[in-house]
């Protein structure tokens, strides 16, 4: 998710909402991009998509540096 983000009396606030990133886990689906696809939404609207047909294994070339990590960035933090 990514939001325009603003400073403001010595504080960053969270500014509008610019896409929502979404990723699917289906192992038969998406056996080609480690069982994972992947979307992006414009302004958090499911109307607006953002992730073209070829864009989603783009976003897997990038992925991939997180195998070891089932293809995701973030982490639970304890």
């Amino acid at each position: 998710m990514q939001n325009e983000a603003q400073r403001a009396d010595h504080a960053v606030p969270e500014g509008s909402r610019k896409v929502v990133g979404v990723m699917h886990k289906d192992a038969r689906q998406f056996a080609a991009t480690g069982g994972w696809g992947f979307e992006g939404f414009g302004g958090g609207d499911p109307a607006q998509r953002v992730v073209g047909s070829d864009t989603a294994t783009a976003c897997y070339a990038c992925h991939t540096a997180e195998k070891n990590h089932d293809y995701v960035f973030s982490r639970v933090r304890d």
